[in-house]
């Protein structure tokens, strides 16, 4: 799948277009692998990032008029991502970023788009760990650091219960 083609980009246009006008869906999360972060467009001669694939998508899709979220993966490429027409800049949280100032970094580099920072993580203090669903061990207390620095970095988190093992 190409961005950058006209057939491929019309045909996902349509298809976001059904998806709100027609089922009623309240707008789209664009989502992405992460990876890779360069290809080879259907015109191209060499590789080619991206990066201004999303963007320019991301601009199309917003003259639709609804809501929109993109999907950062790995926090790339949040920095140009985050002042498009988007509702809030979401990033999904991978590695390397393992550590409180990988976090801090990416809310401080797209706050300045003035949009709410939402934050998804796999993170281990939030797993599961046994029938009673309970978080054990040490996790609460990591659990409320984290959340602590997200709060006051301006971040917002995302929840999502999962049963691990």
């Amino acid at each position: 799948m190409d961005l950058d083609s006209p057939g491929w980009r019309e045909n996902i246009l349509k298809q976001y277009r059904y998806a709100v006008d027609t089922v009623g869906f309240d707008g789209i999360h664009m989502d992405t692998y992460g990876y890779p972060k360069s290809g080879w467009g259907y015109k191209s001669e060499s590789s080619h990032s991206l990066e201004g694939s999303f963007i320019s998508f991301i601009e199309e899709w917003g003259r639709h008029g609804d809501e929109n979220i993109f999907n950062n993966v790995g926090g790339w490429p949040a920095k140009s991502t985050a002042s498009e027409d988007q509702e809030a800049c979401y990033i999904e949280v991978w590695e390397p970023h393992r550590r409180y100032h990988h976090l801090r970094t990416m809310i401080g580099e797209v706050l300045p788009a003035g949009k709410p920072v939402i934050i998804a993580a796999y993170l281990e203090p939030f797993k599961i760990r046994d029938e009673k669903k309970d978080i054990t061990g040490d996790g609460p207390i990591i659990a409320a650091k984290l959340l602590t620095m997200l709060y006051h970095h301006w971040g917002r988190p995302l929840f999502c219960w999962e049963r691990m093992g």
